[in-house]
Formats: C-alpha cells, sequence, structure tokens
C-alpha cells in the first residue's frame, strides 16, 4: 500500500458496535438495499463506493422471503442511498411498514410537505405493532457541504428538515457520522448549538475509510488521525475495514453535546433503544 503522509497508528478495535438491550434483549438489524436508482449526492466518503462493500439484502429480497425480518427489531429501508432523493419513497416506506418492525432512516435530503405525511402515515401504521420510526439528519459540515457533499441539499436546508420532523412529531435524530478529520470541534460544536431544541439526540461515528488510498488522506486536518481496523458490525458478513479518528475527539464532542442537554450515542442501535424506550 502506497505511503499517505499521515502518522498512522493501526490497532485492532473490539468487533461490532456496541450494543442496547430493550425489554433484556439486543436489538437486531436488518440493513435493506433498494434497487434501481443510485444515489445521486456523491458523498466524497460514502462506503457504498468503496471497493470492499458487499452490498447487504435488497427490499426486494426481503418481499420475496418475508421470514428475514421474522426475528428483526429494527429495519433500515435504504442504508446505502437517501431514500428520500428518490421518487418512490412512499412506496418504500408503506412496503417496509407492512412488517410491523422499528424503522431508521438517515437523510441529507430536504423533508418537505410530501415526506413529512409519508412518515406520519408511517408512524401511525407501525404504532398498530408497537414499533417507531426514527429520521436522522446527517451533517457532516456547515462551510464545506458543496466540496464534501457535492449534490446534496445545503446545510440550511438540513437544520429546516429537523425542525420539520420535530414540528410533526416524528421521532429524529442529528448524525454526526462520519466525524470527518478536516472538519474542525468547533464546527461540530456550532451545528450543535444551531440545531437545539429541534431534536433530543445525537449520533456520533468515525469515517470509514476504502481499502485503496483515495479516502485516506485529510484534506488539512487540525489533528493528525488515527487509522484503525474494525469490524464492521452492521455489515452483511462483518468483514474488517479501516477507520480514520482523532483521539478523544468523539468524548470531546459528546460532552460538549450533553452540556447543551442532548442524548449522544455512538451507534444507531443504542440510539433506537432510546427512542423505543
Amino acid at each position: 500500500m502506497a505511503s499517505t503522509g499521515l502518522d498512522r497508528t493501526v490497532t485492532r478495535l473490539v468487533p461490532g458496535e456496541s450494543a442496547h438491550e430493550v425489554g433484556g434483549k439486543a436489538l437486531t438489524r436488518l440493513m435493506l438495499a433498494i434497487d434501481g436508482e443510485p444515489c445521486r449526492f456523491g458523498c466524497t466518503y460514502c462506503f457504498a463506493q468503496f471497493a470492499q462493500y458487499e452490498q447487504p439484502r435488497t427490499l426486494s429480497e426481503l418481499q420475496a422471503e418475508p421470514t428475514l425480518a421474522r426475528d428483526v427489531d429494527v429495519i433500515y429501508p435504504a442504508c446505502d442511498t437517501d431514500l428520500f432523493a428518490r421518487s418512490d419513497f412512499e412506496e418504500i416506506l408503506q412496503t417496509v411498514a407492512k412488517f410491523g418492525k422499528s424503522i431508521s432512516i438517515s437523510t441529507k435530503a430536504s423533508i418537505g410537505r410530501r415526506a413529512v405525511a409519508a412518515l406520519q402515515a408511517t408512524t401511525v401504521q407501525l404504532e398498530k405493532s408497537g414499533a417507531v420510526l426514527k429520521v436522522g439528519v446527517s451533517v457532516s459540515t456547515k462551510y464545506s457541504v458543496a466540496e464534501i457533499e457535492p449534490r446534496t441539499p445545503g446545510y440550511r436546508s438540513r437544520v429546516r428538515s429537523l425542525a420539520q420532523l420535530k414540528s410533526a412529531g416524528i421521532a429524529n435524530s442529528l448524525v454526526f457520522r462520519p466525524l470527518l478529520a478536516d472538519v474542525s470541534d468547533r464546527e461540530y460544536e456550532e451545528i450543535m448549538r444551531d440545531c437545539e431544541g429541534l431534536t433530543e439526540r445525537i449520533l456520533l461515528g468515525d469515517e470509514w475509510l476504502d481499502a485503496g488510498d483515495r479516502f485516506r488522506v485529510a484534506r488539512g486536518a487540525d489533528a493528525t488521525p488515527v487509522i484503525s481496523v474494525r469490524s464492521v458490525g452492521w455489515a452483511r458478513s462483518n468483514p474488517d475495514w479501516a477507520q480514520r479518528y482523532i483521539p478523544g475527539r468523539a468524548q470531546s464532542l459528546q460532552s460538549y453535546g450533553e452540556s447543551l442537554g442532548f442524548r449522544v450515542f455512538d451507534s444507531d442501535a443504542s440510539l433506537m433503544g432510546d427512542v423505543i424506550g
């Protein structure tokens, strides 16, 4: 592997994400890909573009084999694309809701009236089976959206999306996943302050790296990142991927978020456990 210019330390972390128990048992999750339209947003850190990425099961496979969801607590209906960037998001939500499982969605798209109406209808449908729906609004940068997340809606659009979800009574969260090495702590703290009162929860997560060198060189990071190897607990075969992070950063941002009154989580499983209650 070619040198990246980073002072790297390679370590082995505990496999998988931290679990969360509800009613005495750990949540089980099913990640789904959606056939058809590829994501048009083009985020520079997207793991779905990685050479080592193995597509999870698809919604079509779940429809053909409903028993795949039998022992599942949470379904992620579009884990490698943005659901609300698609024209058929209402149909997808209706299809997934029929399985009666809690649903977790992460989005950078603008949440408008049509999306809110679909989410409210899905929430009502899921309540019949004791399940919940949560939408996380992903924000990786405030000032460099055009460079880092080309073709996505801008920062203010995402803050408005959080406000729309809050106003509609839909469980939501602010997602800092990935925490980018070239975005300062000060910028993330500013985003938190902008989102005070719009959500109760924040999800933090470090940056996955491609097997090659394409994503490995930070764009002017404030601190030297560390490259570690971690088992990807949410992926289909639990592969080992490289991850980039700044030591102590997640803990510092967690403390800052908690000082503002947020509940901060390091895995969506834990966050969903909090939503389910």
